[in-house]
């Protein structure tokens, strides 16, 4: 999940609207951090990623740093001797810069087009069309956006609500070699389930929410290298793909039974079947046509920023941080 534009990014929290009930925000796909700066501290501990055996190395690594005596000016000359302390403020480091223009800079040919500044090619325009269309892709239903409003912040491309979309299971996920194995998201295995609040329907229960994951924004989605929360897809072409024939070709994405293949039997109904494209009968054929796949993806292409321009002195980077200013 990219960790551009994450000061939009609201606390964990269930959306109740009418009948309607979301889990909405928190950090990482399971939301399990209310806060940039708690989830700016999660890879470095976890050993699926840094790998560090526990804060005080981590700080270590931070005191011995080219930056340490910056780190030092920020939060005091005595800051290392409490590396409990120590720790926290890695966080809020890592948060400040990633609440800087560096990550959120809205230099996309998007918002140069809501601005007036570009112009969209027929693809783009017809792809930002079918985008939009309540009864084709429907995808800004859920990927907010507003291209009246100049403001690029009015079209952040995600509601930041939970869903569960069916994606396919991933055999590349050394933890998915084990059939019992199921990555729950909101349910689990890296976070305890959460507790209902007060604003939720008495007749709603947790397992409502068990295999969903928090939608990520689609700035800079061509960008990446891989799609959903488990990695599943390679191309971006292939996500947009899916969304169009899961239901009319679901031995497509699942094999031969054609099945959803990523979830227990007792939450295959928390897929999302109830709106475009995902209420669509299989025997409607696909909710997009090639060409309107090929369109999308050309609009998608106008959400990635500008590449930065280098300014002033490069600051060297955190130890054992990969350079990839938008994801972590």
């Amino acid at each position: 999940m990219s960790n551009a534009y994450t000061s939009f990014t609201p606390k964990f929290q269930f959306r109740v609207t009418a009948e309607d009930v979301d889990p909405v925000g928190g950090f990482f796909w399971d939301g399990r951090s209310d806060t940039a700066e708690l989830q700016a501290l999660g890879p470095l501990l976890n050993k699926l990623e840094m790998n560090n055996k526990d804060a005080a190395s981590v700080v270590r690594k931070i005191a011995s740093a080219p930056y340490a005596q910056m780190f030092k000016d920020e939060f005091g000359s005595q800051i290392f001797n409490n590396p409990s302390l120590a720790f926290q403020k890695i966080g809020v480091a890592i948060a400040a810069f990633e609440r800087t223009s560096a990550l959120q800079p809205f230099s996309s040919k998007y918002d140069q087009f809501i601005q007036g500044k570009a112009k969209f090619t027929p693809q783009e325009t017809n792809g930002m069309k079918v985008f939009m269309d309540a009864n084709k892709g429907n995808c800004a239903s859920c990927h907010t956006m507003n291209p009246s409003s100049p403001k690029p912040s009015d079209s952040l491309f995600t509601d930041f609500a939970f869903y569960a979309t069916g994606i396919p299971r991933n055999m590349a996920i050394p933890r998915n070699a084990n059939p019992s194995f199921y990555d729950l998201g909101l349910c689990g295995p890296d976070r305890t389930k959460p507790a209902l609040t007060s604003n939720v329907p008495a007749n709603i229960s947790i397992e409502k929410f068990c295999g969903t994951f928090r939608m990520t924004s689609l700035r800079n989605t061509a960008e990446r290298k891989a799609w959903m929360h488990n990695g599943f897809f390679k191309d971006l072409r292939d996500v947009v793909s899916f969304y169009a024939t899961r239901n009319s070709d679901p031995k497509r994405w699942y094999g031969p039974k054609g099945i959803p293949n990523d979830l227990p039997s007792a939450y295959v109904g928390n897929i999302v079947s109830d709106r475009v494209p995902f209420n669509r009968p299989a025997s409607a054929g696909p909710a997009l046509t090639e060409r309107e796949i090929d369109d999308v993806l050309a609009f998608l292409k106008t959400l990635s920023d500008a590449p930065a321009q280098p300014q002033g002195p490069e600051v060297p980077p955190l130890v054992g941080v990969k350079n990839n200013p938008f994801g972590r």
